[in-house]
């Protein structure tokens, strides 16, 4: 579920989050096998969601941060940036 994905993600957040939560230049490891692992398995989409309503966790992400994460961790998947799977995708 998206649920279980978005906490997974919470290894993204001193990343993403926008200031003053954003406590590291890079993305940490565990990150990005994370989002690594989500384009392999589909679940990426779930991702989406962080996009379109950047402050769903509670606070607010850098939306930018989130949809390049795939850049970011080096992901070489045909589809990996998140702009083609939120594209086709409802939550958006």
């Amino acid at each position: 579920s998206c649920t279980d994905e978005l906490l997974k993600f919470s290894s993204c957040l001193p990343y993403v989050a926008v200031s003053p939560n954003n406590v590291s230049e890079s993305a940490p490891s565990r990150c990005c096998e994370v989002v690594v692992e989500a384009f392999r398995d589909g679940s990426a989409v779930c991702f989406c969601y962080l996009v379109s309503r950047p402050s769903i966790l509670g606070f607010p992400l850098n939306s930018t941060k989130v949809s390049t994460l795939s850049a970011v961790c080096q992901h070489s998947e045909s589809n990996s940036s998140l702009g083609p799977v939120c594209s086709g995708s409802s939550m958006l």
